[in-house]
């Protein structure tokens, strides 16, 4: 908690030097401007995937020429996730599922098959509802030790590997993280499919912004936020694929492409 108070500190220490020494007159504009920049600038990293101001974020792996990675979030979904899956053993892809807690518990079957098939699987917290951004760090443990303990129930692991929902980081949630030592995961590149129902520009995005050892970002499971429909993604997939290979690029599952465990090791 103590990395967390420093900028914060810092902010209000900064404004109060500026009232004191700044022309009167011009105290109340300077320190509210000087505190909008600061705050802002600590609310930025929130929200920005790859940024590491509260957390180290994996989003990318440069040291890996010629591989990328695909990641899947918001599932299991009975609907989408089965097709995904089959889609991927006839290309000979090995990808990650970024799981929801209570769907683990209520499709267990397709976590297991996942396993079974090669993919790994993540932490997407328990409920991936929007208050988790504004929970305390009590109620993010509850969430996340339910997470766990499906996980336990469903595989028999520990996921080592964290992607927050929406991708934001707020600095107690950032605590936690370390506190559990979770592995913290972003992305470089999104089709936007909970949003876009036009599979060439989920293809189009993602093209535009993967490089060598990028992670995408693509969903399974529908009614998370946005569209509920997933058929754009399973639309969207052949074409990527297809274009992702005819520019040289190959496809590493996440953990070996961070060269990273996925799982914690009993001890």
């Amino acid at each position: 908690m103590k990395k967390t108070l420093v900028p914060k500190l810092f902010a209000f220490i900064l404004c109060l030097l500026c009232w004191a020494i700044w022309p009167r007159d011009w105290a109340l504009p300077a320190n509210f401007v000087i505190l909008a920049t600061l705050m802002s600038t600590l609310t930025f990293p929130v929200f920005r995937p790859r940024s590491n101001f509260y957390i180290p974020t994996l989003s990318s792996a440069p040291n890996q020429p010629g591989l990328v990675a695909f990641t899947f979030d918001d599932g299991p979904d009975p609907r989408y996730t089965p097709q995904i899956l089959d889609f991927l053993d006839r290309e000979g892809i090995s990808a990650t599922f970024f799981v929801v807690g209570a769907r683990v518990a209520e499709h267990p079957e397709l976590v297991r098959d996942m396993i079974a098939r090669g993919h790994i699987v993540g932490n997407h917290s328990y409920r991936h509802g929007f208050d988790f951004h504004f929970s305390l760090s009590s109620a993010l443990h509850r969430d996340l030790d339910a997470f766990d303990d499906v996980m336990d129930e469903v595989i028999g692991k520990k996921c080592r590997l964290f992607r927050s929902p929406q991708g934001f980081r707020t600095p107690l949630l950032a605590d936690v993280l370390r506190a559990r030592k979770l592995v913290c995961v972003g992305w470089s590149a999104r089709g936007f499919d909970t949003v876009r129902s036009d599979a060439n520009a989920i293809v189009s995005s993602l093209i535009k912004k993967v490089a060598s050892g990028g992670i995408m970002l693509l969903h399974d499971g529908g009614g998370l936020g946005g569209s509920e429909a997933r058929e754009p993604t399973l639309k969207a997939l052949p074409k990527l694929v297809a274009s992702l290979r005819d520019r040289g690029l190959a496809f590493e599952r996440l953990d070996k492409l961070l060269g990273t465990e996925a799982y914690f090791v009993r001890e």
